[in-house]
Order: C-alpha cells, then sequence, then structure tokens
C-alpha cells in the first residue's frame, strides 16, 4: 500500500523520473522493501538450507526490482540487458538439462 502510494506520487512530481525530486519516493520504498526483503533473506536460507543456496539470488533479483526506476535509461543499456538475459536463459537452461541427464542417484534402503 505504501509502495504503491509512493510509486503514485512519484508519478505525479515527474512521470519520466528525470529529476531528483521524482526519485525520492522510490528511494524511500527501496530502503524500506529492500530492507525487509534482505531481513527475510536469513530466514529463507535456513528453512531451506544448504541444499539450494541459488533461492537467495531470487531475493536479490526483488531488491534489484525495487532498484531498477533509479537507472537512468540509457540507449546502450538494452543490449547489455538482453546479453544478459541471454546468459539467464542459457544458464537456466543448461542447469535444467543437467538435472534431467544426471539425476540424483537414490539412496538404498538399509537392509536390517
Amino acid at each position: 500500500m505504501l509502495a504503491a502510494a509512493l510509486a503514485a506520487l512519484a508519478a505525479i512530481l515527474d512521470p519520466g523520473l528525470t529529476r531528483t525530486k521524482s526519485l525520492l519516493p522510490i528511494a524511500v520504498v527501496l530502503a524500506l522493501g529492500g530492507g525487509w526483503l534482505i531481513g527475510l533473506s536469513h530466514p529463507v536460507f535456513l528453512g531451506i538450507g544448504m541444499d539450494l543456496p541459488g533461492v537467495l539470488v531470487l531475493m536479490g533479483m526483488l531488491v534489484l526490482m525495487l532498484a531498477r526506476p533509479l537507472s537512468p535509461e540509457r540507449g546502450m543499456v538494452r543490449p547489455w540487458l538482453m546479453a544478459a538475459l541471454a546468459v539467464l536463459v542459457l544458464g537456466a537452461g543448461l542447469s535444467a538439462w543437467a538435472q534431467a541427464a544426471a539425476p540424483m542417484p537414490v539412496a538404498e534402503a538399509a537392509d536390517d
């Protein structure tokens, strides 16, 4: 609710997000929401454990989602974003293929 109100305030002040006063509400949302998400990272990591540490990347990406409006849009940024997307898709595909190609062996039951 607070994030939506601050986003509306930023849009009223400057829809293009080019002036400093329109970035202030976004910075407040980033500080509050980002701190909350980073605070949640520890219990999430403890709950999942060392088996899947990549879950912390999800928390980091959620914080970056809040920080994205603070980044100025330039023409040079788009090719880098497309390259990053390609690397992300290739990495996810390679990870999925590796899981399917060599699944974890099933533990044998102990005979008593």
